[in-house]
This record gives C-alpha cells, structure tokens and sequence, in this order.
C-alpha cells in the first residue's frame, strides 16, 4: 500500500533533521537498521534519498551491518535492487504469520502465499542475511497448521 505523499515527505524531512542532529556524535556507524514499520513501503525516489543522505552524513565502518525491515507486500525486485545498491546485506521480512487466518485477524496486508513468494524472492535477489518475524500467542492460535 502506497503512503500518502505528504505523509511521506514530512517522514522523509524529520528522518533527515534526525540524522543532522545525530551527525554531531563524532563516529564510525557498526550498524544501520532502518525499521519500526515497514520502510519497504516507501516510493523508490524516498528510499533513493534516505539512502543518499545516510551516505552522506555518516561515516560507516567497512563491514557495516546495513538492515531495513521490509513487508511482503511491499517490496519488489525494484526496491531490493536499490537496497543492494546502497549496500544492505540484511533484510528482516515482517511475516507475522504462515497462516492466513491469523494474517486476517492481524490486520496483515500480505498472505502467506505472498509470504513464500517474498522469502524466495529475497533469497534469489542474493540477500543471504535474511530474518523473518513471527508473532507467537495469537488469540485462538494452536500448534496445529
């Protein structure tokens, strides 16, 4: 699902007044994690400039763990190009869930059909640092599939 554009932007323009403050802590970066949502929702152009502006405001150490949590139902071959491109090596994938029905009553976007498809999609697009969340305790879940 595409965000409104001036929801977008106003993101866009709070993450960047956040990274010139944080800028003035004089050092190397370990570890990028771009999450707490599902930054894979972003347009192409938002994640072109949040990527642009990180490479230019921080200094990274060489083998930087790079992370961005994505949704199954949000990312495509197009925008893991570009999270190659920027040089992340790590993708968390928010399933939630295999089980439709309890992506149904999570309010999920996504089903576990495209769930499958995201996971082989990641892994063929060369990302081998790949996680999945899964939420355990689902009202009326059991250990049967």
């Amino acid at each position: 699902m595409p965000i409104e554009p001036e929801l977008e932007n106003l993101y866009i323009q709070s993450l960047f007044k956040e990274m010139e403050l944080t800028k003035k802590v004089p050092h190397l970066l370990k570890t990028i994690y771009i999450g707490g949502g599902t930054p894979s929702s972003l347009t192409i152009e938002a994640l072109h400039s949040i990527f642009q502006k990180l490479r230019n405001t921080f200094k990274t150490e060489k083998d930087i763990e790079f992370s961005v949590e994505v949704n199954p139902a949000t990312v495509d071959e197009e925008k893991l190009k570009i999270f190659r491109e920027y040089g992340v090596n790590r993708l968390s994938i928010g399933i939630q869930s295999f089980n439709d029905r309890e992506l149904s009553f999570l309010g999920r976007i996504h089903n576990s059909e495209e769930a499958i498809k995201t996971v082989e999609l990641i892994y063929n697009s060369r990302f081998n640092n790949i996680s999945i969340d899964l939420i355990y305790g689902i009202p009326e879940q059991t250990v049967d599939i």
